[in-house]
């Protein structure tokens, strides 16, 4: 588990703008192959959230079921931001040679 925050002032030909962007990374584990994780963002120049969170049960060598949930959400009314994306992949190694 970590909290993150990041202060940046630019300079730019169009003014200085100052960016703080933030996170939030959750991470546990039911068992060394079956785990949960999260990351949690925001940006205040873009006025943009952002989540992420994948459950994983591996077998072998980093292979398994993933579930993965994508959210992107912005403030803005008029060009408003709203992605939302829900993955399932399983992988599987197998010896071609045997």
């Amino acid at each position: 588990t970590s909290l993150t925050f990041s202060h940046s002032d630019i300079q730019l030909d169009t003014g200085n703008v100052t960016a703080f962007v933030s996170g939030l990374r959750l991470s546990y584990s039911f068992t060394p192959r079956m785990f949960l994780q999260s990351l949690i963002q925001r940006n205040n120049v873009s006025n943009i959230t952002s989540v992420n969170a994948r459950f994983g049960w591996l077998q072998n060598a980093n292979t398994g079921l993933f579930v993965v949930l994508n959210i992107v959400k912005d403030d803005d009314a008029l060009d408003a931001i709203n992605n939302q994306i829900f993955t399932v992949k399983y992988t599987h190694r197998f010896d071609l040679m045997k």
